[in-house]
């Protein structure tokens, strides 16, 4: 095994290790993983594809600024940062695809029952929420550069006081799970992408998303930016990732990630 250490600025001392082909930066603590890999991306500080991971994300974000807490030393919280992706910008939301995508395979592979993910990408077992995905894509002229993947699973949190939607694997199953025993996985997974870009079957890709949809087909309540409340049905995703929802009035509209939210 491979280690080696790191200094960067506030003196924090890094330790660098090899799974699956991917450097890992741990740290013993940090606010937030993507935060910390976009420093790293930003100032030159490491070469290639890196993960940077924490046993303990101190302020960790969600979609739409949403926090991510997380019990020290349960759960899962790391940021893969994938250079030279080559993506059109109008393309983007593939990557959020292929990514969801990855994390549901990984989980299948544990065995967890009945996997969804709620749109855009949260990670649902059982209708509860039991992980999330931010993903920063960073655009060079037309094309995606890079990508930071920031991914949070709840794995041996036994207690969620107020989330009463959340869980954990080990609740899920009764069984404890080694934090980089899936780490591992998901980063075997995860490397694909760039190749799963390259040969990009855009309808087979969305088909296998909506195949695991949260909801999908389903008459259920959607709440827009203003507070107002409606049912919807789920339609489709288009490619750019607008959610096509059938109304009341048997017409169909569609809706940017930040104007709309599923409710449970």
């Amino acid at each position: 095994m491979f280690f080696c250490s790191f200094k960067f600025r506030l003196n924090k001392r890094f330790i660098c290790q090899m799974i699956s082909s991917i450097p890992i930066i741990k740290v013993d603590a940090t606010d937030s993983t993507n935060e910390l890999a976009k420093s790293i991306l930003f100032e030159n500080q490491k070469e290639g594809n890196f993960c940077v991971y924490t046993p303990n994300q101190l302020r960790g974000k969600g979609q739409m600024g949403a926090k991510w807490t997380s019990e020290p030393n349960k759960n899962l919280t790391f940021s893969l940062v994938i250079r030279n992706i080559n993506l059109p910008n109008t393309e983007t939301f593939f990557v959020s695809i292929l990514v969801s995508l990855a994390v549901i395979q990984t989980l299948e592979k544990q065995l967890i029952p009945q996997l969804k993910l709620k749109w855009p990408n949260d990670i649902l077992s059982g209708g509860k929420k039991i992980g999330g995905i931010l993903i920063e894509n960073n655009l060079k002229q037309s094309f995606v550069s890079s990508s930071i993947i920031g991914i949070g699973l709840n794995l041996n949190q036994l207690n969620f006081d107020g989330l009463p939607k959340a869980s954990s694997l080990k609740l899920i199953t009764g069984k404890t799970f080694v934090i980089e025993e899936i780490l591992d996985e998901l980063l075997q997974n995860l490397v694909k992408i760039p190749f799963q870009l390259k040969a990009l079957d855009k309808e087979v890709i969305l088909q296998k998303y909506q195949n695991h949809l949260f909801r999908f087909k389903q008459a259920s309540m959607f709440q827009l930016n203003s507070g107002e409340e409606f049912v919807g049905i789920i339609q489709k995703i288009t490619p750019d990732g607008k959610l096509v929802l059938l109304l009341e009035d048997e017409k169909e509209a569609s809706f940017e990630v930040k104007e709309i939210a599923l409710k449970y």
